[in-house]
């Protein structure tokens, strides 16, 4: 768990906003994502070295998808079927066209997403 309560985003790496958080909005790109990438050099457990890059466009990617998800929860809540929890939506989500990312890709973030969607 991290700080907030959240699960980490995968069992390699701990989603941990400090960082950041700490140093507000007034710092440059480089310097943000010179500072995740400290920070995931100290957290990581794999043995995989990423570059900024690396990391930017995997956040890219997750955010990406996390959005588009989202959007497809959206649409399936807005149905509003009766009877049904959270579970089931879930479930229904992933039958569906919008419970796809892109091009028949099914959602493989759900970790992502729980740490996420509250943000």
């Amino acid at each position: 768990m991290d700080a907030r309560g959240g699960t980490p985003l995968t069992p390699l790496y701990s989603h941990d906003p400090s960082p950041a958080a700490a140093i507000g909005g007034d710092q440059s790109r480089d310097a943000y994502w010179g500072r995740m990438k400290e920070h995931f050099d100290a957290h990581n457990m794999s043995g995989i070295d990423r570059s900024e890059r690396s990391l930017r466009s995997r956040w890219s990617t997750i955010n990406s998808d996390c959005q588009k998800w989202a959007a497809a929860q959206k649409a399936v809540d807005k149905l509003n079927p009766s009877g049904t929890n959270e579970d089931d939506r879930v479930k229904e989500e992933r039958k569906t066209k919008k419970g796809k990312i892109k091009k028949g890709r099914i959602f493989t973030l759900p970790h992502c997403y729980e740490v996420l969607k509250n943000d």
